[in-house]
């Protein structure tokens, strides 16, 4: 009889040992695949950044290729901002 319950406790508490196991796994699982799904979403951000600072960029040295030398002087003299 006692055997027979020790049986039993040990065969509910390696159910329970498997079942907490799993769900540690899951949970560390889970915050991996969390922070790498920030970490893409934050480099696709910055990526949009770059390319419209670049596309702004590239823009303007068109317009500045498309101006003559006297034209340039006067937009430079005129609208000259420092950041």
């Amino acid at each position: 009889m006692i055997e027979g319950l020790i049986a039993r406790i040990k065969a509910f508490v390696m159910t329970a040992s498997a079942v907490i196991a799993v769900l540690v796994g899951a949970y560390i699982l889970g915050g991996r695949a969390a922070r790498r799904s920030a970490e893409i979403k934050n480099q696709r951000e910055e990526n949009k950044r770059l390319s419209t600072t670049v596309e702004v960029k590239n823009e303007t040295t068109a317009k500045v290729r498309r101006m003559d030398d006297d034209a340039v002087d006067d937009e430079l003299s005129a609208n000259w901002m420092r950041d």
